[in-house]
């Protein structure tokens, strides 16, 4: 056993001893994958291939090594399979060739000898042209696509390369420079716009496809910027009844088109979202309309009540305001007045006014209102359709149409004595005619002061029609007997014309008033009615502030405030007033003089802007300082119960969202408006062109038929197009600008 045993161990060392390797001679070194090393050279091993020569007809893989049996014919390169359906090569999953570019931005270039995609590499000297070059082991080669020389342009019918771009083009672009590809050389040697493509947009005949590309030259369709319409955030608010929404929404449309978005909402809107209980004043519809108003606060600055007070209700309370006047240290005058009205103020001032609750509002001792206001509030006194669409055409006029722009600088000032105060040194009791305040210059100047010193570029022509005349103040005796005699007008006749003295743009007024009266003489002289305000048929429209008592009530059947404003052939296109006693120099006048300060220190405004700032500054004291029969005096003048109470009792009629024309302004000029329907779409360019350059802040702003709303600004141009996404069969339009009137109207196509 162990002798076989050794025989095995000693037969198993000497055939390994017998195994030993020959030491490689070849040189380079063999690659030992398909090769092997005799006899000092390099001989590839058995089942393996060095080129297709080894293959005997079939083809050599030169990355495997191996041969490879080819069906077609001509045979396919190693990175190449037959397709046996059509005898056709195709490249292999994992090569890459012309038919198979490398799509990898890692390894974007095919090597032309592996056909494996690399990595392009950075060692080239000089460095490649990379627009139609890459580098690829120091050697700048053709990408794919691109030629450097005519000999690689093997396409027969592209057959040379074009120098520039290094692409190949066909024989008829051979011009001296050569044509590009969107070009033919003709036969005077000249590059032409091959047919086709284009280089200009004038060379695109088919109106669908009316634009050049200058990449591609090719005809394209034109690409349309629509403008989107614009969708506008309120900006006022109509509070009406149904029966009047229709005509209202006609106002809201007119402010909307010249820059002041203005939404109408019903009083049925309002109430079927909230209670409406008016057995309860906790919780009734004026309640809920306040609500409202808090609920838009933020983005309304405007509110328009639509209507009488049988329309839109208005909030009921009882306010006192007794007051002893000292001058020159005595009791000049005393006032004592209480008095239950309707303050449209409760819109206004948006803060709490019943705090207990109890149903009772601005209560004294018990409420605490703050009386600022957050927005501002008029209304318009109409109670029916007919009464609204005559404000509606007298508010269009005044737009577009002022009568005589000239008179925009014209102001016509009324006064009537005030009352009868105690002088110092008198047997008598003094006159104290309200010029004396607007007269008031030195350290505390009022009325006509700030009129005249104003910084909008007017040059105010004023009227004077004072009381008592004085060469100082440049006026004339007020005189309104009777209606053919009152110069407050031009002329009267029985059932003829009238017109205001100086057709003005603004009437200030100081005096007395009733509820029947725009003014009068606290004995009853120089009465100006309502019925007489009526009667008047004047083509401007102005704005007309007093501080008299009562003509600006709302709550009676039509006050001579609202007569003044609803006269449908004349008459002024607001009114400023009183809803109850007016306190003149109390705060009645001073809440007057902030409206003028801002309307004659502000350009382009609203009349709301004007309202709103009269509250907003009206201030809580004013030392007030006359000279009367040469004595001077002066008179603390308001105190905090005078501040609530001018607060509360002031009222406007008429509607605000008009703007106050307070310098000069030139007529618009003429507007052409038409529409081109686009090629083959159902939207449309809508050209609008004025005569001429138009001045800074003129805005267009048109609404189609279709309801949608579009904004243009035409500032120092004349013209403008606008694609819409849309075929409107008519539109209406209006345009503003900062020197001029307002413009509306209508278009159909």
């Amino acid at each position: 056993m162990f002798k076989y045993l050794l025989f095995i161990l000693l037969t198993i060392f000497f055939l390994a001893c017998s195994d030993d390797p020959k030491p490689t001679t070849c040189d380079p070194v063999c690659d030992d994958s398909f090769q092997e090393c005799v006899e000092d050279q390099c001989k590839t091993k058995a089942g393996f291939c060095f080129n297709d020569t080894e293959c005997n007809g079939d083809s050599c893989n030169i990355v495997t090594h191996k041969c490879e049996v080819s069906l077609c014919d001509p045979k396919c390169g190693y990175w190449q399979e037959c397709n046996e359906s059509d005898k056709t090569c195709r490249t292999k999953e994992s090569y890459c060739d012309d038919d198979k570019p490398c799509l990898s931005a890692l390894k974007p270039v095919c090597d032309p000898t592996s056909h494996v995609c690399k990595a392009e590499s950075t060692n080239c000297d000089p460095s490649c042209d990379a627009s139609w070059q890459y580098c690829l082991n120091g050697e700048c080669l053709t990408r794919l696509g691109r030629c450097g020389e005519d000999r690689l342009c093997t396409d027969e019918d592209l057959p040379l390369c074009d120098e520039v771009s290094h692409v190949c083009i066909e024989a008829s672009q051979g011009c001296d420079p050569r044509c590009k590809e969107w070009q033919v050389c003709n036969t005077e040697q000249v590059c032409i716009t091959k047919a086709g493509f284009c280089n200009k947009h004038e060379e695109c005949y088919d109106l669908n496809y009316p634009l050049c590309d200058l990449t591609t030259h090719t005809c394209q369709a034109e690409v349309i910027n629509y403008v989107d319409p614009t969708v506008y955030t309120p900006k006022a608010l109509i509070i009406t009844k149904v029966f009047l929404k229709e005509k209202f929404e006609e106002l809201a449309l007119m402010h909307t088109l010249t820059g002041v978005p203005t939404e109408v909402v019903t009083i049925a809107d309002i109430c079927a979202n909230t209670t409406c209980n008016d057995s309860d004043k906790r919780s009734d519809t004026t309640k809920a309309i306040k609500d409202y108003i808090i609920s838009k606060s933020g983005t309304i600055d405007y509110v328009l009540l639509g209507g009488d007070i049988e329309v839109v209700p208005s909030r009921y309370v009882h306010d006192t305001f007794d007051r002893d006047f000292q001058a020159a240290g005595q009791t000049a005058y005393s006032a004592h007045y209480q008095d239950s009205f309707y303050t449209d103020y409760y819109y206004a001032d948006l803060s709490e006014w019943d705090g207990n609750h109890d149903g009772l509002y601005a209560k004294d001792g018990v409420d605490t209102p703050d009386y600022t206001p957050e927005v501002a509030v008029s209304r318009l006194s109409v109670s029916t359709v007919a009464e609204l669409e005559g404000y509606i055409a007298k508010a269009k006029s005044y737009l577009t149409d002022y009568f005589d722009t000239d008179k925009i600088e014209h102001v016509l000032i009324l006064t009537n004595v005030a009352t009868n105060i105690d002088v110092p040194g008198q047997d008598r009791p003094v006159p104290l005619d309200a010029a004396n305040y607007i007269e008031l210059e030195g350290d505390n100047p009022k009325t006509r002061y700030i009129i005249e010193h104003n910084t909008v570029g007017a040059n105010i022509d004023f009227t004077k029609l004072y009381n008592s005349t004085s060469s100082d103040w440049g006026s004339k005796k007020l005189s309104c007997d009777t209606p053919s005699s009152c110069n407050i007008i031009w002329s009267i006749e029985e059932d003829g014309p009238a017109d205001f003295n100086g057709n003005p743009n603004l009437i200030v007024h100081m005096g007395h008033g009733s509820e029947n009266l725009l003014m009068t003489e606290f004995d009853g002289e120089n009465a100006f009615s309502g019925d007489m305000a009526m009667a008047l048929r004047n083509d401007n429209y102005p704005i007309m502030l007093s501080c008299a008592c009562q003509a600006g009530t709302f709550s009676v059947d039509d006050s001579a405030g609202e007569k003044f404003v609803n006269n449908p052939n004349g008459g002024g296109i607001a009114y400023l007033g009183d809803a109850s006693y007016g306190l003149g120099i109390a705060g009645g006048s001073q809440l007057m003089d902030e409206f003028l300060r801002y309307m004659y220190n502000t350009a382009n405004l609203l009349i709301g802007d004007a309202v709103f700032n009269a509250h907003k500054n009206l201030p809580h004291s004013d030392i007030v300082g006359y000279t009367v029969m040469g004595i001077p005096l002066s008179i603390d003048a308001i105190d905090p119960q005078a501040y609530e109470w001018t607060q509360k009792v002031a009222t406007f009629l008429g509607d605000i969202m008009l703007p106050i024309w307070n310098s000069p302004k030139d007529f618009p000029k003429d507007i052409g408006i038409t529409k081109s329907v686009i090629q083959g779409t159902e939207t449309s360019e809508i050209h609008i062109q004025f005569t001429g350059s138009l001045p800074d802040g003129s805005i267009v702003i048109i609404k189609t038929n279709n309801g949608n709303f579009y904004e243009a600004n035409l500032s120092f141009t004349d013209e403008i197009l606008l694609p819409i996404n849309e075929n409107p069969s008519s539109l209406e339009y209006g345009y503003r600008s900062n020197k001029t009137l307002y413009m509306l109207g209508k278009v159909t196509f």
